[in-house]
C-alpha cells in the first residue's frame, strides 16, 4: 500500500493544500531544507523520521518557524511543550 508520505500527500491535496516535499539524506540536508521553506511553505507538518525530525535539525526549525512566523505541525507533545509552542 501507499506509505505515510503518500498518504499524508494525498490528504493534504483533497483539502486544498499544496505541499512541498523536501527529501533529505542527512541532518545536514535537513536543515538545508528547512531553511528554504521560507517564501515557498505557509507551513511545516513534520511526519516521523529518524533524520529529519532530531533535536538538533528542531531546533534550527522552530528558529526558522519563529522568526518567519510559520507553523510546525508535528506529532509529538515532546517538541509542543518547548519555547516556541502555544
Amino acid at each position: 500500500g501507499p506509505s505515510i508520505v503518500e498518504m499524508t500527500v494525498n490528504d493534504m491535496k483533497a483539502h486544498g493544500f499544496i505541499p512541498v516535499k523536501k527529501p533529505v539524506n542527512d541532518t545536514a540536508g535537513a536543515v538545508e531544507a528547512y531553511q528554504s521553506l521560507p517564501g515557498q511553505a505557509d507551513a511545516v507538518y513534520l511526519l516521523p523520521d529518524i533524520v529529519a525530525v532530531n533535536d538538533i535539525v528542531l531546533d534550527q526549525l522552530f528558529e526558522i518557524s519563529f522568526r518567519n512566523r510559520m507553523p510546525v505541525i508535528g506529532f509529538s507533545l515532546k517538541y509542543g511543550q518547548g519555547p516556541f509552542s502555544l
